[in-house]
């Protein structure tokens, strides 16, 4: 009897489903995909407060482009200059 080694996700799961997201300056890609980790609970506890104390310290509103420009000089400049993979998952995707 052999066993048979897969590469398949874990049970219940569909396979990943990959998302790039591309477009000009200011356009909302950091709001798009800030909103979606926060939508899909997929955000580290306590993430969403961090920033907001940190926007609130510096003067600035709360934006969910800041959940992905973590550095002070993204959020000061309003710009993406990190690019990185993050990963998240639904209920029913990885």
């Amino acid at each position: 009897m052999s066993a048979a080694i897969t590469n398949s996700p874990a049970p219940n799961l569909e396979p990943k489903l990959k998302i790039v997201i591309v477009g000009h300056v200011d356009h909302g890609k950091s709001t798009l995909i800030g909103r979606l980790f926060h939508d899909t609970n997929s955000l580290p506890e306590g993430k969403v407060e961090q920033i907001r104390k940190a926007s609130e310290a510096e003067g600035m509103d709360f934006e969910f482009a800041f959940l992905l420009d973590a550095l002070l000089e993204e959020q000061e400049q309003n710009i993406t200059i990190d690019t990185t993979q993050l990963p998240f998952r639904t209920d029913l995707r990885e």
